[in-house]
């Protein structure tokens, strides 16, 4: 027994999301962060079911993609982390 395709999120009716990158630029109450993106716009965002599963923790100028929802384009959720330099 698969997952329902409503529930998921896939299927036919589903909309594409946007994907993009961007950085930690401050940490807010439970567990969600304002992320800049590379294009200069400011998201709310929270941890992905996986990322948090591995329990990562952010901290402020962390790179990050972050899939942005499709019908509030200021909010989304970090999807990747990227590698710390």
């Amino acid at each position: 027994m698969g997952a329902d395709k409503a529930v998921t999120g896939e299927g036919e009716g589903a909309r594409p999301r946007e994907a993009a990158a961007g950085e930690v630029i401050e940490i807010l109450p439970a567990l969600t962060y304002k992320v800049e993106l590379e294009d200069r716009r400011v998201v709310v965002a929270h941890l992905a079911p996986a990322v948090k599963r591995g329990f990562e923790r952010l901290r402020l100028r962390d790179r990050v993609e972050v899939e942005l929802t499709a019908s509030d384009p200021g909010r989304g959720r970090v999807v990747k982390v990227m590698p710390r330099r």
